[in-house]
């Protein structure tokens, strides 16, 4: 089993009122999203709001949650930026601090044209942490050269002697299952769709990193659960869930819904930088609401067993 066959949850950034970094929060903001169900943590990508803090800043972020951590909690690093330099200053600082690996999405706007441009890119940023792990970000909506995972892994495997696996954040489920078992299953490909896990879990996912997971947790704790006791009905009807709380925070702004929401687990994280918007307090309320009305047990704190029923109609019901 590869030792990255975990839940990570990809953090928020904890802000101030006025936009600056709020350091002081995050050791409740890792205690409430362990108790929730992480069990490791990928930091300043882009839910973390990682490319547009300063270098200084992802420094600060990256430091205090390898202070809070206990040893044996894996943390990736992003260190993905415009910059090649920040980027390669990033990697280096990460692996000086004990991070558990480096990991960085295409540039932007400078992306690759090529292949072997973007493995050159990428082999500069890992060879800067020689020590970790590197994992490539695949994002279908990352601009520029659009590749498959599975020959990114074919290009890099010699360049990058480091090279750890991938973050895979695309709806292609058959490129997801080649890259899976590339080489005989030699990297790890954590699954980061977080709508579409449960069809991961089909073409043989075990490790998932997300955003949604900031609030989502314990719901996709349920699907895997219920996936391993062979619950394929309650397994899909817990995916039902999430999919409907994904949707949910869609339609009140995506990430800056995920901070919204954090206000009922105890966590303040602030605005989000600029440009990003910030959902207005007055939608606030019903954006909880919402939430209620398909999962009433989201502000909950611990890391639920409790198992969301299926219905006869397709729609996912609460015992």
């Amino acid at each position: 089993m590869n030792s990255l066959d975990i839940r990570m949850v990809a953090p928020l950034a904890p802000l101030h009122a006025d936009g600056s970094l709020n350091t002081a929060l995050i050791s409740r903001q890792a205690d409430i999203l362990r108790r929730r169900g992480a069990q490791g943590f990928y930091l300043c990508g882009g839910t973390g709001e990682g490319q547009l803090l300063t270098v200084a800043e992802r420094k600060q972020i990256v430091e205090t949650w390898r202070d809070i951590l206990p040893a044996d909690v894996p943390m990736i690093v992003h260190v993905g930026s415009g910059s090649p330099m920040d980027a390669i200053d990033l990697a280096r600082h990460a692996q000086s601090i004990g991070a558990s690996g480096v990991s960085s999405v295409t540039p932007s706007p400078y992306a690759a044209r090529d292949m072997n441009a973007l493995v050159t890119h990428f082999a500069a940023i890992a060879a800067a942490a020689p020590s970790l792990p590197f994992y490539y970000y695949h994002n279908s909506a990352s601009p520029g050269l659009k590749i498959k995972a599975v020959d990114f892994l074919a290009a890099a495997q010699k360049q990058i002697p480091t090279l750890g696996g991938i973050k895979y954040t695309d709806a292609d489920l058959m490129d997801y299952s080649r890259a899976l078992r590339f080489d005989g299953g030699r990297y790890a490909v954590l699954y980061g769709k977080d709508e579409m896990s449960l069809g991961a879990l089909a073409m043989g996912a075990r490790g998932f990193i997300g955003g949604s997971y900031n609030i989502l947790s314990p719901l996709l704790r349920q699907v895997l659960q219920c996936w391993d006791d062979g619950l394929l009905d309650e397994a899909r009807a817990a995916q039902d869930t999430l999919i409907d709380c994904i949707a949910i925070f869609g339609r009140y702004g995506g990430l800056s819904a995920l901070k919204a929401a954090s206000l009922e687990l105890g966590l303040d994280l602030g605005p989000m930088r600029l440009p990003l918007p910030t959902v207005p307090v007055s939608n606030i309320p019903r954006l909880h609401a919402d939430l209620d009305a398909v999962w009433p047990e989201w502000r909950e704190t611990s890391a639920s067993s409790r198992i969301v029923e299926p219905s006869r109609n397709g729609v996912s019901a609460h015992s």
